[in-house]
């Protein structure tokens, strides 16, 4: 699973549901500032990375730069494909949004990505997908982004960390069915990195902004604890050392994240859910396919469990056995005490 739909299935929109395939670029822009992306706009999510004197991509993540908007800026400037209007926009580190204006609706966002996802092999060529519904955008818009980014390797070939860009989830903004709608809920999503903001932000939640350190993160839940009745918490460290492939790094972006629970757990929640939206084993450096570990803690379960562990292995042997990520909020709603008999509904 990918982010966007690792954190679909857990609240309960079905990744496998074509209505909820959205594409990664409009996860990554939609919690942008008003008026820098448009609902017409075609958007796709980029990584600066760093290339190969023969093209190969040495680096997906440019050495996960602190910031981009320099390079940002240097392709705005420079870079001119005739008949297009774009924006390059740097989010935060090494990735960013590539905004393609399409106010007469003759692009399409049915075009295939240029990162190869994985370092060694050369940027992709953009083309139609196969199940393209209007070839000719289509070929307009994958024409654009061939160009566009032969040029951005031009104006940055000097630079030695940062020239090029891989690009992916070519995507327009959805109209999803709002979270708290669906549960009723009042919920708040508190996460540094634009992307799990942007989720929450199509989903109709509320956005908790400001959050640059997981520390910030916690002093929000803070002082909204009164105001919502659903929060989603979202951590990074961890996932970004296990695509670094870096253990040790992991266990200690893990251990960091436990020695802050205490502080969370003290607020006095009813319901508690840890999990991932899916694995990434520092062994890999990548997304796979292994489960990850559920725990759900309510006064409603207590006992029900004999885990004394937070682990993988532990976990497969647990109560709540091996479930879809879909199937997460009903089990939530229910340790919450927050479901009817369906009998009453008759």
């Amino acid at each position: 699973p990918g982010s966007g739909s690792g954190h679909f299935g857990l609240f309960g929109y079905d990744p496998t549901d074509e209505e909820f395939m959205v594409g990664r670029g409009a996860l990554e822009a939609a919690d942008l500032e008003p008026g820098l992306v448009n609902k017409s706009d075609i958007v796709a999510r980029f990584n600066f990375c760093t290339l190969h004197p023969d093209g190969r991509v040495a680096d997906r993540r440019a050495g996960r730069i602190a910031n981009g908007e320099e390079f940002a800026k240097i392709i705005n400037e420079n870079v001119k494909v005739s008949g297009y209007d774009f924006n390059v926009i740097a989010t935060k580190g090494y990735r960013g949004v590539l905004v393609i204006r399409d106010t007469e609706g003759k692009l399409s966002d049915e075009i295939t990505d240029t990162d190869p996802q994985q370092e060694g092999l050369c940027l992709l060529k953009s083309a139609p997908r196969a199940n393209a519904k209007n070839i000719e955008a289509a070929n307009r818009t994958a024409h654009f982004v061939n160009e566009f980014n032969r040029q951005v390797t031009e104006v940055l070939h000097s630079q030695k960390l940062v020239n090029g860009l891989v690009i992916r989830g070519f995507s327009r903004f959805p109209t999803l069915p709002r979270f708290d709608e669906i549960y009723s809920t009042h919920s708040l999503a508190i996460a540094s990195f634009p992307f799990y903001r942007g989720i929450a932000y199509l989903l109709g939640m509320d956005i908790a902004h400001g959050c640059l350190s997981f520390e910030d993160q916690i002093q929000a839940l803070k002082n909204n604890y009164d105001k919502y009745d659903f929060f989603f918490l979202h951590y990074k460290d961890s996932d970004c050392r296990g695509e670094d492939r870096n253990f040790i790094g992991k266990v200690q972006a893990l251990e960091y994240l436990d020695s802050k629970l205490d502080e969370i757990l003290s607020l006095g929640f009813d319901t508690v859910v840890i999990t991932g939206d899916h694995s990434t084993p520092s062994l890999l450096g990548a997304h796979s396919h292994h489960a990850v570990p559920l725990a759900i803690n309510s006064k409603r379960n207590r006992g029900m469990d004999e885990s004394k562990q937070f682990d993988e292995r532990t976990f497969s042997k647990g109560y709540l056995g091996t479930v879809y990520g879909k199937d997460l909020m009903m089990m939530v709603l229910a340790a919450a005490g927050r479901l009817a008999k369906s009998e009453d509904f008759i």
